[in-house]
């Protein structure tokens, strides 16, 4: 038998919830019916073979509930863009129990449905009614990404590296990792630079034995030429290899085209989208073994 993984679980009990079609008895929670639908069934009450009206009358009642289940989701994706969104809110919501009720024959409860949620979310304080339709969306959507966390989580090796001193490097190296995990693409290219840059300035510092940091590279621009003085003066220093400088050159052109996308892009569209996101976080975990290794062997 095929397991179903926790996410397809969480899905359709999450939408049990969005229909109201759940049981609370007495410590249980009953989804998808009530206590006394599943001891019917147990008994085998239902009828065996129901008549066409009984079986327009289930079909009925499920997609009202789909319907319900769905339009809920879209009041708080909605609700979200209004507040955490330069999207303007457009789209009607999809709703699958709408195609159920139509096959039903059900028109005039499609059209008591189908009125968009837009009118009915203000730009106001929340109430609890839009509290709960950003619950729902924002359960779905986490739910959703579960199984690609996953998946992406399994490709990752174990980054053998003990004792890195710089809080900054793995405060940064947790985050980005994770808006990798969630999907926040630019942001995590971003956050890979700054590891890079922040890890060579101390290692930098470490090596010379000395507060200062190399100077920017005349003629470069400004948000580029100090990280690339630093990666300069790590190769010169052996404290990279020619490979791990030519991660750590990689690396700054994402950060750098992910925080300017005037700089390239082609490659901010690429980031944007996760194509590239992959092989960014491989070249920064490159440049702290090599960085770090070196750091634990002294």
């Amino acid at each position: 038998m095929k397991r179903t993984n926790r996410s397809q679980i969480l899905l359709r009990v999450l939408d049990c919830i969005n229909r109201d079609d759940c049981d609370d008895y007495e410590g249980y929670l009953i989804f998808g019916g009530t206590l006394d639908n599943l001891l019917d069934r147990a008994l085998g009450e239902e009828p065996k073979h129901p008549s066409d009206q009984l079986k327009r009358a289930m079909e009925i009642t499920k997609g009202v509930k789909e319907a319900v289940s769905d339009i809920v989701t879209a009041k708080g994706r909605l609700s979200a863009q209004r507040r955490a969104s330069l999207h303007k809110p457009s789209e009607p919501p999809a709703t699958k129990g709408f195609d159920r009720l139509r096959r039903a024959g059900a028109s005039g409860i499609v059209s008591a449905l189908a009125d968009s949620p837009d009118a009915e979310i203000s730009d106001g304080p929340l109430v609890e009614n839009s509290v709960d339709a950003l619950d729902a969306y924002f359960a779905k959507e986490v739910l959703g990404k579960l199984p690609r966390i996953v998946n992406r989580v399994c490709k990752l090796d174990s980054l053998d590296i003990q004792g890195i001193p710089n809080e900054r490097v793995k405060h940064c190296f947790g985050e980005a990792h994770r808006c990798w995990l969630y999907g926040f693409n630019v942001a995590s290219a971003v956050l890979c630079r700054a590891i890079i840059e922040s890890a060579l300035e101390e290692l930098i510092k470490l090596h010379e034995q000395t507060p200062s940091v190399p100077r920017p590279i005349p003629g470069g621009a400004p948000r580029d030429s100090k990280l690339k003085a630093l990666i300069e003066r790590a190769k010169e220093k052996r404290i990279l290899t020619e490979d791990g400088a030519a991660c750590a050159e990689s690396v700054k052109k994402a950060g750098n085209a992910a925080a300017h996308p005037d700089y390239n892009p082609p490659l901010f569209k690429a980031l944007s989208q996760g194509d590239r996101l992959a092989e960014v976080l491989a070249n920064t975990r490159q440049v702290l073994r090599e960085l770090y290794g070196q750091v634990e062997s002294r």
